[in-house]
């Protein structure tokens, strides 16, 4: 042994999560025994029982030396383990350990039986100095009664006097000893807390692959019972003992009072108690029956089995055994090793309408059992006793049968001799005497034949050893071969790498060259189509004129308000570090833009050229839909692409498939320039950039029902573009128009609605910078343009704006909005198109759960920020926060988002939405167990895919009143979070450590999320 050693040893009554508790430690780390030592999974265990073959079998010999067993309801007898007679086990019990546990600093065992045997056990320890360490499994007794009605049909009593049993047996041997008691439910519930405090309790290490694997463990389906304490409380079927009995181990539980002096002598006064109690209680135990199949493959093994358990009170009652699957012709039947006096009166199988008594059709032979009839007769009955370690029937020569039959016995046993039996044994003498003078001559017999095999035997011998020895010269002449041919590959395999090498380098310099020349070709091509462009565009149309006098308001604007913040003294000192930051994170970002804008414009210059081979092809399906959208819903990751996904997915599993079009690159919406290109993909596949007239024309030409039009967003497009390609395609197609609004661009060119000033930007016009949205919708109501438009840097072409958009609308079938809060605002500027609109958020919740999440007492506070770091979405305030050394000694920050590391105490979590699912960033909030996430919004949300990310997650979330529809749901919801007026109200909040861990414990609630899809209608999918 190790110098030493820790054992972990679980504790627990039957059907109390003892087996998923020690799956948890093997999970840990603790050495429990290989695979195949384990007791193999059961119909009443599928998951398996993780329980040492030997320990177990030790531990059911035990029991039978004492005349008790598993389900007996009376303690066993006084200071049994002293006992010379039981020294035995006692040594079995140390090889076990030396054989299996020596080699191991931290093991343990698990198996029930051990509650009643661990007197033994310990003394055991203390001779090898072994460190025990007990973990008690507590289950409700209502679930644990529950859970043996199913297997063993036990009544609610005799249940509650075992759970009695092993339960306080397991507390009073433990009482100053290092325990821990670990409540079945919230392993289920929480198996990721419960995990790290199990970790903490054994002193073992506790990282993510833990945490991960503490989530998959449970199978809440396997739970037999879902009784609360609560119930239990109020049950009369429960003796009040039992109810008390339990109160204390909910005492127990509270780890800090495991072995207080209080809890210690409520133990000791019950258990005395123990012995009363049990008369009240106590019931015959029962005999079990094990039946085995040997199956298609005529093997026997322990998932081809069942068991009964009959009680001792030698009544004959009725079992019936359904076996799903092929017999096979051996049936083996495990019989009680205590001795038991047996009476089989039935013993037949039915396969549909045949009956097959096995007593008359079948060969019974038995082992460590004394039949008492007379020998070969064929009676509808069997009676004996068993008298050995394993006995056991064996009935062969099974006839073949179906694959599902249905095994019928009547059985009694009893533990008492009875007069009748004694009879049978008279008979059984006489029967005796007459076989024996029969078996004497058999014997002699058998002894020449066996002299007679002895001298053959030594024969073949002589031969097998004469042969064995020409096998050898053969095997040394083979292996002197095998090495002049491994010398020959060897010399083979070093010529063919030089080739290879030789061929590598080649291969370099060809790649190399071929390279310079494509890209000195590809140069002159962009410098030649750079001239063109440039001599083209010598002369600015007027809207050019025009935008490029409202860009130089905008530098102007910038200019005014970065010399306002550098006159201040907090700027000049911090400058030289956010000066470097800054300067490193713009420089990637500005080479990351630089780098797609010129491979775009590229391959739009490219296309001019080959416009009509990028939409050559047959498309997969029958029945489209079109799509508009501002970017590749493949590439971008934003809310509308999120949407745009989820949708194209649902429409193929419809067999409709997609055509998304988009701006090639950021156009004017009012601007009627010509030479703009837009991209196409279709069925998933990128089909380059091309004219509105090309698409319109490669439209009409396909063989394809377009049923379906889906403007998702307008944004960068040319709305002169966008109607030719509504009415080419309405002239050739006849489809259903739907007109998504995802944000407030059909309002104003600032589609976040935010009022900023044209001129004279001031701080104090700085800090004005708000949402717009009540101003707007007053004043249209009263049909009339506010106010705020004309002082705003984008009411310039507001009217214009908005009659552009109107046709849009007027041809949409229908309008769909994510949220009221987005309807109302557009209902009150456009008025004669809220008939149209119906709210329908891209998300639905499903599959709601209940979870108690502890307070976070022995680590920080975990709060993490949701999406992409963009400035509107709160990230400045953010920055501020993961900055500030004082709000770092209670908090951990931590970033939820497809985000590279930008601060080593920021703990970052990256997700793809396409490779890892709608419930990607919900499960990271779930395993990382973050106690708050900020959506600090500062222009208003039409809809937020984080929120509803964090609300399934269950985590509160922090946000401001400027944010929209986030604080409209948690104003209505105030359960899902907090609705802060300013930066100092959230930074006093979050300044209180013992409110926020009081805020984010408790029971809290999570949902599996859903996309919420249109329904398609029978015209629009029929042929």
């Amino acid at each position: 042994m190790l110098a030493r050693s820790k054992a972990i040893v679980i504790l627990g009554m039957h059907r109390s999560g003892t087996s998923l508790l020690a799956k948890t430690i093997k999970a840990l780390g603790v050495y429990i025994g290989r695979d195949e030592q384990m007791i193999s999974p059961r119909e009443d265990n599928p998951e398996g029982f993780w329980e040492h073959s030997d320990i177990v079998d030790i531990h059911e010999k035990l029991l039978g030396s004492l005349s008790s067993s598993w389900d007996t309801t009376k303690p066993l007898p006084a200071e049994w383990w002293l006992s010379e007679e039981l020294q035995s086990y006692r040594s079995r019990m140390k090889d076990i350990i030396a054989s299996n546990f020596s080699n191991y600093a931290v093991w343990g065992f698990k198996d029930p039986r051990t509650c009643l045997l661990l007197p033994l056990w310990k003394s055991v320890f203390q001779e090898l100095n072994v460190e025990p360490v007990y973990i008690i499994c507590l289950r409700n007794p209502l679930n644990v009664a529950a859970s043996l009605y199913k297997r063993d049909r036990f009544t609610n009593e005799k249940s509650m006097a075992l759970w009695n049993l092993y339960v306080m047996s397991s507390l009073y041997y433990t009482i100053d000893e290092r325990r821990l008691v670990v409540s079945y439910d919230r392993l289920i519930e929480q198996p990721v807390a419960m995990g790290e405090r199990i970790s903490h309790f054994l002193n073992i290490p506790f990282n993510e692959t833990e945490r991960d694997l503490m989530g998959s463990l449970p199978n809440g389906g396997l739970r037999h019972g879902n009784y609360s304490s609560s119930q239990l409380w109020q049950s009369q079927s429960v003796p009040s003992v039992i109810k008390q009995i339990y109160q204390l181990c909910l005492s127990v539980e509270n780890e800090n009072n495991s072995n207080s002096t209080d809890v210690n002598a409520s133990v000791t006064r019950t258990y005395e108690n123990l012995e009363q109690t049990i008369t009240l209680m106590n019931h015959e135990r029962g005999c079990r029956f094990q039946f085995y199949w040997s199956g298609a493959d005529e093997q026997f093994s322990e998932e081809k089995s069942s068991y009964i358990t009959v009680d001792t009170s030698g009544k004959m009652e009725s079992y019936q055994i359904t076996i799903k699957e092929v017999i096979g012709s051996v049936l083996r039947v495990s019989l009680p090793q205590e001795l038991t006096m047996i009476n089989c009166s039935k013993l037949m199988l039915t396969d549909g309408q045949d009956e097959i008594n096995l007593h008359q059709s079948s060969t019974i032979e038995y082992a460590d059992f004394l039949e008492l009839g007379i020998p070969n007769s064929k009676t509808d009955s069997l009676t004996g006793l068993t008298n050995g370690e394993d006995p056991q029937w064996v009935i062969k020569n099974l006839p073949p049968l179906r694959e599902s039959v249905t095994l019928h016995i009547d059985i009694s046993c009893s533990f008492q001799l009875n007069g009748e039996l004694v009879k049978k044994l008279q008979q059984q003498r006489t029967s005796e005497e007459i076989m024996n003078a029969r078996h004497d001559e058999v014997i002699r017999i058998t002894e020449n034949k066996l002299q007679l095999e002895i001298s053959e035997k030594e024969t073949l011998r002589l031969e097998r050893e004469q042969l064995e020895l020409r096998l050898q010269l053969q095997i040394k002449e083979l292996q002197l071969l095998n090495v002049e041919q491994e010398a020959t590959i060897r010399l083979a395999a070093t010529q063919i790498e030089k080739q290879l090498e030789t061929l590598e380098l080649l291969y370099e310099e060809r790649v190399e060259a071929k390279q310079t020349s494509l890209n000195q070709e590809l140069q002159a091509k962009i410098d030649e189509l750079q001239t063109r462009l440039q001599a083209k565009n010598k002369l600015p149309s007027n809207d050019h004129v025009l935008l490029l006098r409202q860009k130089d308001q905008e530098v102007e604007q910038y200019r005014r308000e970065i010399d306002i913040y550098k006159s201040s003294m907090s700027w000049r000192i911090t400058m030289p570090m956010r000066w470097m930051g800054d300067k490193a994170r713009n420089s990637k970002r500005r080479g990351k833009m630089l780098a797609k804008h010129m491979l775009k414009w590229y391959a739009i210059q490219h296309n001019k050229f080959t416009r009509s081979t990028g939409l050559a092809g047959k498309l997969s399906y029958k029945k489209y839909a079109l799509i508009i959208s501002h970017t590749n819903y493949l590439e971008s990751m934003g809310g509308t692409e999120k949407y745009i996904y989820e949708q194209t997915s649902h429409l193929a599993y419809n067999d409709v498939g997609v055509i998304q079009i988009y701006p090639a690159q950021s156009y004017s919406f009012l601007a009627t320039k010509e030479g703009t290109y837009y991209g196409v993909v279709a069925d998933g596949q990128f089909k380059g950039f091309h004219t509105i007239i090309d698409i319109v024309s490669w439209l009409t030409k396909l063989h394809i029902q377009l049923r379906l039009l889906y403007t998702h967003h307008l944004l960068n497009w040319q709305i002169i573009d966008y109607m030719t390609l509504y009415q080419q395609t309405k002239n050739h197609f006849s489809f259903v128009h739907t007109l998504f609004i995802h944000d407030f661009f059909v309002l104003c060119t600032s589609y976040h609605m935010m009022y900023e000033p044209k001129t004279e930007f001031s701080v104090k016009q700085a800090g004005d910078r708000r949402s717009c949205i009540s101003e707007i919708a007053a004043a249209s109501e009263c049909g009339q343009e506010a106010a705020i438009c004309q002082s705003c840097r984008y009411g310039l072409h507001l009217s214009d704006w908005r009659q552009a958009i109107q046709p849009v609308l007027d041809h949409a079938d229908q309008i769909v909005v994510p949220s009221f809060f987005v309807k109302d605002t557009v209902s009150a500027v456009y008025s004669d198109i809220a008939d149209k609109i119906t709210v329908k958020g891209h998300l639905v919740f499903t599959g709601q759960s209940i979870v108690y999440k502890p307070k976070p007492s022995e680590r920080k506070i975990r709060i993490a920020y949701l999406g992409y770091r963009m400035d509107n979405k709160g990230w400045q305030f953010w920055e501020r926060l993961y900055k500030d050394q004082s709000l770092r000694q209670i908090y951990e920050f931590h970033h939820v988002g497809s985000q590279e590391s930008y601060a080593d105490h920021v703990i970052m979590h990256q997700y793809s939405f396409l490779k890892d699912g709608k419930m990607a960033a919900t499960n990271l909030l779930i395993n990382h167990e973050i106690d708050l996430v900020l959506l600090w919004s500062i222009v208003p949300e039409s809809y937020s895919y984080t929120l509803h990310e964090a609300i399934a997650a269950g985590v509160p979330v922090l946000t401001s009143p400027k944010s929209g529809n986030i604080a409209a749901t948690i104003d209505l919801h105030p359960e899902l979070g907090k609705v802060l007026h300013s930066e100092e109200q959230l930074l006093t909040f979050l300044a209180n450590p013992e409110e926020v861990k009081c805020y984010v414990s408790g029971e809290k609630a999570r949902y599996v999320l859903e996309s919420n899809h249109l329904s398609l209608t029978k015209e629009e999918l029929q042929p």
